[in-house]
């Protein structure tokens, strides 16, 4: 997401979708928790797939991430 600044940077940008990725993974866990503590197996086994797109999700953003801070550090 921009800000007033201006544009954000790759590595800004790799940074921060890494950060909302946790953050998201983060509310799934809880919610896939909730819906198994309260006997919702079908929902949480569909809650669970969801979970894992998320995860493979945030792997690629994490790559990214990586690969920007290897492109800075190359400068």
């Amino acid at each position: 997401m921009a800000n007033d600044d201006g544009p954000e940077d790759l590595l800004t940008t790799a940074t921060r979708h890494v950060r909302e990725g946790e953050e998201r993974v983060a509310r799934q866990e809880a919610r896939l928790a909730a819906l198994i503590r309260n006997g919702h197996h079908d929902a949480a086994a569909r809650g669970a797939k969801v979970l894992e797109q998320m995860r493979l999700s945030l792997d690629l953003a994490r790559r990214h991430l990586e690969f920007e801070l290897r492109k800075q550090a190359q400068k």
